[in-house]
């Protein structure tokens, strides 16, 4: 079998293809409705139909903001609609759940400013849905009353196409959330998981800042590939909070053993563009380098100098399982050590973004069970 080149390369990162700071709307008058539209993407593909009802003990779990859900006059329906193929643009549910929940206000059903798993056992209904299905989640008001409101929390990404993205009715008009994706996880009755394709399911996009006097002073991503292949970058959100922000971006073999730096790209504080939130940097290396299937490998940043911050940006994840859904899969770890010593220790619920670009693959079989890579423009 031989290496066969892939023109422009191929990102293999954690990042499940949207990342940023969470946005938000808010529902704070009877009848409104936020929905995130988009096509079901189930852990390892199926195979499908996947069912979700009251009767089998399913769930939706979603983000909220800091809502106010007291009164006990206040109901918020959660569930799952079919896009309506009459109304639109915008795109919107049919109005019609086939699985839901009612929430009542002062319930204590609704956690304000947390990642909530809504149960649908004693809600109604039951739908099975397949791997690439179009689907809405929807959040209606369906009464409101006091000063309640409820806030309900999505992610910048590749929305606002067809069927996919986040529309909402609020003051008697509907309207799109430009460039923006739902945040969710739906839990079926077996116990399978499942997502919006190119979505979002995580509680928090967090910024990591740490200086060599901070511990760990090294943090990256423990991740495996699923085929024998070659890299031409290291791929990071690395960044710095002034002139003494200097680090180094390390690519190491067997980091939970006896790590050895493959690769080693030294920054300098002078050189970073910006002190904020940061996306995803490419560091091209000297030269290929080649990788094993089924072999630990991180990708870390390592401060260097204290006075000023390095940052990286890092997913939260509420349940470790959710790693089914990015590109890497369950071997997709957070990696920490500290002073350049020993093994790195490794979780699994904060997933750096960070990872590799693909030079060349392998021309031989193998199959992947993570969420997928993006190849395309």
């Amino acid at each position: 079998m031989t290496q066969v080149s892939i023109p422009g390369g191929l990102l293999f990162t954690s990042n499940p293809g949207n990342g940023g700071s969470v946005t938000t709307l808010t529902l704070d008058a009877t009848a409104e409705k936020i929905v995130f539209h988009g096509r079901v993407y189930l852990e390892g593909r199926g195979p499908g139909p996947k069912t979700i009802s009251a009767a089998g003990g399913g769930s939706i779990s979603f983000l909220t903001g800091a809502c106010t859900f007291a009164d006990g006059g206040t109901t918020l329906e959660i569930g799952l609609q079919d896009i309506d193929t009459a109304a639109g643009p915008v795109a919107r549910g049919d109005g019609t759940f086939d699985v839901s929940k009612v929430l009542t206000g002062g319930g204590g059903g609704l956690t304000t400013a947390a990642w909530n798993t809504i149960s649908m056992t004693g809600g109604s209904g039951s739908k099975s849905l397949s791997h690439g299905d179009l689907v809405c989640v929807t959040f209606d008001l369906t009464a409101r009353a006091g000063s309640d409101s409820v806030i309900i929390s999505f992610t910048p990404g590749r929305g606002s196409g067809f069927g996919v993205g986040v529309t909402s009715f609020l003051g008697g008009v509907w309207a799109a959330s430009a460039n923006s994706v739902g945040n969710v996880v739906i839990t079926f009755d077996d116990g399978t998981i499942g997502g919006l394709d190119m979505g979002g399911f995580y509680s928090a996009y967090t910024a990591d800042s740490f200086t060599n006097a901070s511990n760990p002073d090294e943090r990256g991503l423990i991740f495996q590939v699923p085929w024998d292949c070659k890299i031409d970058a290291l791929v990071m959100t690395a960044g710095g909070e002034g002139t003494n922000s200097d680090c180094t971006v390390h690519l190491y073999s067997d980091p939970l053993g006896t790590p050895v730096s493959m690769a080693n790209i030294p920054l300098l504080g002078e050189q970073t563009v910006q002190t904020f939130v940061n996306p995803q940097t490419v560091f091209p290396l000297p030269a290929e380098i080649s990788l094993s299937k089924n072999t630990d490998y991180c990708v870390a940043l390592r401060a260097t100098t204290t006075g000023n911050n390095v940052r990286s940006m890092a997913l939260t994840f509420a349940d470790a399982n959710y790693r089914k859904l990015i590109p890497g899969g369950t071997q997709m770890r957070r990696g920490e050590r500290q002073n350049d010593t020993g093994a790195f220790s490794a979780t699994t619920t904060s997933i750096p973004i960070a990872g590799v670009r693909i030079s060349s693959l392998d021309d031989g079989t193998g199959s992947g069970t993570g969420g997928g890579m993006v190849f395309g423009g």
